[in-house]
């Protein structure tokens, strides 16, 4: 009997996120996000080991309330490593790096606050390129 491989969800992922666009949404009137900063691409210069990075992006109006669940992941060879999730209330949220040099994807869930509805923002990547 063949050994259960264990890395390929994990490659998957990673194929996954980096070459195919994703848009989901439950049945809703609801907006994905617009990400907006830092912009997908781009590389941010650090001279220490703790960086601040603030993430930005756009939403339609809606007339129901919502808040925003917020994932950032650092992208490993052959696996994803969660190092930032939160729900946060306004379309801005300033997250805590660590680590000198690294490759990272994020995203942003808009979630109606009383209702189960939700759209989901394409993934927008960025690297931490330390100059240590």
């Amino acid at each position: 009997m063949p050994k259960p491989n264990h890395t390929a969800p994990a490659l998957l992922a990673v194929a996954v996120l980096l070459a195919v666009p994703c848009f989901a949404a439950a049945d809703s009137a609801i907006e994905p996000a617009v990400l907006t900063a830092p912009a997908d691409g781009a590389k941010i210069q650090v001279d220490s080991d703790q960086t601040q990075v603030t993430l930005g992006w756009k939403v339609a109006p809606v007339h129901e309330r919502v808040r925003y669940f917020v994932e950032v992941v650092a992208i490993n060879t052959n696996k994803l490593s969660e190092v930032f999730a939160s729900y946060v209330d306004r379309p801005t949220v300033t997250v805590t790096l660590y680590g000198k040099t690294a490759e990272y994807a994020w995203r942003v869930y808009t979630v109606e606050e009383n209702a189960p509805d939700y759209a989901l923002s394409n993934w927008w990547r960025f690297d931490i390129e330390s100059s240590r």
